[in-house]
């Protein structure tokens, strides 16, 4: 500050304090000479203006480039929990449910379920499975059968990743009864009996990162071994990986999967190795979606020669008008692994010794329409085109001991699809769900796909009233199928011929009581119709059966 500002800060401070000093009545009186045709203007203004400092800096237009460079830092904001309602408490929980029946043709049934109360940490869990039914259908062998199931589960929670793990065991009894006791006189009970025992681990590791920009992975880790009464052993070690991250908005997916497999007959022994890499694009936009990707495999099978094959992965999907019209279309393909496993738990009346081969979808055209009509009622209608290699049949052998143990054939050829679904649903008090599927096939050195039925479809209902009593209904149709019909005669000389099977149709109902949240009581009747038909050649089904039973929890 300079001398002429403190002056005249001064001269201010001095008649302030003067006049202040003045009492109210003092008259301050001021002497000279006034001139009143004097103006203000005619005085002169001094001009000393003081020098202030801008502080502010001046914006010079033009274009300013701004490097962004990345920083590394390991917080991680956590989530936000949605907020509890008042009238939605956690629903408890409790270690034990015990489940028991009993019906016709001698069927015992039994199931029990243990588990921990809920955990911020882990979850675990037993589960145990009895089914059986021994009694022998008119005309045929010895029907019963069992299973047994052995389950133990567990989970842990770690604060960004989930790792769960099983250990089962399962053993199967059937029986070949597919032959007439008549034509074959001897017992053959023991000779007819099948023993599945298969010991199976399973393991699942998986990321939950809430940053969707973050590289999100899941990881299966399944080994089983299967043996029969006939020794024949299947060892299985699969690997299976998940990964998907954003990339520039857009998600990108990474599926990689090994499978190993080895079978051992007595007459052979089988080695399998499939290699699959599976990258593919997601993008979307406000009424379309899109996958974009292909699938490499490598297949080594036996002593053969390591073979490569590519398939293409499309599927593009558009909103025509408001999630009511969703056309939607694509291409792919995929090499399925067959083994002694996927084949029995379709048809368990397979021979132990099948030959095994892979079945390739070389190239699947697919199409249709899906949306919602309502806010309750779902459907969708599609066709398919699939161009296979080495399509899985089966027929009798019929030099089996009985002639009443199935075979595996394989062919080439096309095959078409046409069919629906549509499904109502009215929160958790109705549920009406109707699906059928016709199947045309074209193959190449056979007369029919044979066991391949030519329309399948099915009627699934369910009622909840007041939580109280439970209804369902399930009602399902299989049309007809063609089976190869082969003797041999008195002169070892094998006659065949082509024999169409009629189509079924079965309807089953089942009801269950709630007396209280610890007891109830539920009824099943199956195949209501009492209708004698055949699923697989000489193999006819139970008629008319029903079980009750209870199901309580002690603790």
């Amino acid at each position: 500050m300079n001398a002429y500002k403190k002056g005249i800060i001064g001269l201010l401070f001095f008649l302030f304090r003067t006049v202040s000093s003045q009492s109210i009545g003092d008259i301050i009186v001021i002497s000279g000479q006034v001139n009143p045709e004097e103006t203000i203007g005619s005085f002169e203004k001094i001009q000393d203006k003081p020098k202030i400092e801008d502080t502010i800096k001046k914006i010079v237009s033009g274009t300013i480039a701004i490097s962004s460079k990345p920083v590394n830092t390991t917080y991680e904001p956590s989530a936000i929990m949605a907020v509890r309602m008042k009238n939605e408490p956690l629903s408890k929980l409790y270690h034990c449910l015990i489940k028991a029946g009993y019906g016709n043709y001698n069927t015992p049934y039994g199931e029990v379920f243990l588990s921990n109360l809920r955990s911020r940490d882990n979850a675990f869990g037993f589960r145990y499975k009895h089914f059986s039914s021994n009694w022998q259908l008119e005309n045929r062998g010895f029907s019963g059968f069992s299973d047994n199931d052995v389950q133990l589960n567990g989970k842990h929670f770690f604060k960004k990743h989930i790792l769960s793990g099983e250990l089962n065991y399962f053993r199967n009894v059937v029986h070949f009864y597919g032959y007439s006791p008549a034509e074959f006189a001897l017992n053959y009970t023991d000779s007819t009996k099948q023993i599945f025992n298969t010991f199976e681990l399973k393991s699942n590791f998986k990321s939950h990162f809430q940053d969707t920009a973050k590289l999100n992975y899941e990881i299966n880790l399944n080994a089983y071994n299967l043996q029969d009464k006939f020794k024949t052993n299947e060892f299985y070690l699969g690997t299976n990986g998940v990964f998907n991250s954003l990339i520039k908005g857009e998600r990108f997916n990474v599926i990689a999967s090994t499978d190993y497999y080895q079978l051992k007959t007595e007459k052979d022994t089988i080695n399998n190795a499939i290699v699959k890499l599976n990258p593919y694009f997601e993008a979307k936009g406000k009424q379309w979606n899109a996958n974009l990707g292909l699938v490499a495999v490598l297949d080594k099978f036996s002593d053969s020669s390591a073979k490569f094959n590519f398939y293409p992965r499309l599927n593009i999907s558009y909103d025509v008008y408001k999630n009511i019209i969703v056309p939607f279309g694509g291409i792919g393909g995929d090499l399925n692994k067959n083994s002694q496993r996927s084949f029995i738990a379709r048809n368990p009346f397979l021979s132990s010794t099948v030959v095994m081969k892979n079945t390739s979808n070389n190239l699947e055209i697919y199409g249709g329409l899906k949306g919602a009509l309502s806010s309750k009622i779902n459907y969708v209608a599609s066709a398919s085109f699939n161009s296979v290699t080495d399509f899985a049949l089966y027929r009798i052998d019929y030099f089996s001991l009985l002639q009443n143990r199935f075979r595996v054939d394989y062919a080439d050829g096309k095959i078409l699809k046409f069919g629906g679904q549509i499904k109502y649903s009215d929160k958790e008090k109705l549920s009406i769900t109707a699906q059928g599927y016709y199947y045309k096939y074209h193959l190449k050195d056979v007369d029919f796909a044979w066991h391949q039925p030519d329309f399948e479809s099915r009627l699934n209902i369910n009622y909840n009233l007041q939580s109280k009593i439970i209804l369902k209904a399930d009602v399902f149709f299989i049309g007809t199928q063609w089976i190869l019909s082969q003797k041999i005669d008195s002169g070892l000389v094998t006659v065949s011929a082509p024999v169409k099977i009629k189509g079924l149709a079965d309807v089953n109902m089942g009801a269950e009581y709630r007396y209280s949240k610890f007891l109830s009581a539920f009824v099943q009747f199956n195949n209501i119709g009492g209708v004698r038909y055949f699923r697989w050649d000489q193999y006819p089904t139970q008629r008319f059966n029903f079980m009750i039973g209870l199901s309580f929890i002690p603790f």
